[in-house]
């Protein structure tokens, strides 16, 4: 299911180095099925989406995905390397509803349900970097 508010979806990172991958996935474990949980559980979620990602021996990076007001925000992780049929399946088995999918510099929202993909426009320009602001 891809919910409006996915589409506006913008990204906060401390660091994104050169040379990172043109496509990647971005998966968070919080809010599981759009249901709020507390930051204890979002956070015990999310080091459980951490070591799944670790096991699968491809590059992470830590990356925000948040409202574009900046209030709502989730922990997530850039996975450079995982198919995208990987990818839906390791969100869904997170209770995810969508994941993030950027291929050769362009942002999609694909749902997990059935697959359907919104195209977002430049990962770029939905990426805020905190490291020397």
């Amino acid at each position: 299911m891809i919910l409006p508010e996915y589409l506006q979806t913008v990204f906060v990172a401390e660091v994104f180095p050169a040379g990172w991958a043109e496509t990647f996935a971005i998966i968070t474990a919080a809010n599981p099925g759009g249901v709020n949980y507390s930051p204890a559980e979002n956070e015990l979620a999310d080091s459980r989406l951490q070591r799944a990602l670790e096991d699968t021996g491809f590059p992470l990076l830590r990356i925000v995905g948040c409202s574009p007001d900046l209030v709502h925000r989730e922990q997530s992780w850039a996975v450079a390397g995982l198919l995208l049929l990987e990818s839906l399946r390791i969100a869904k088995e997170f209770g995810q509803n969508a994941v993030f999918w950027v291929d050769q510099g362009w942002l999609y929202v694909v749902s997990c349900a059935d697959g359907d993909q919104r195209r977002m426009g430049s990962f770029l320009d939905r990426l805020t970097l905190t490291t020397g602001s």
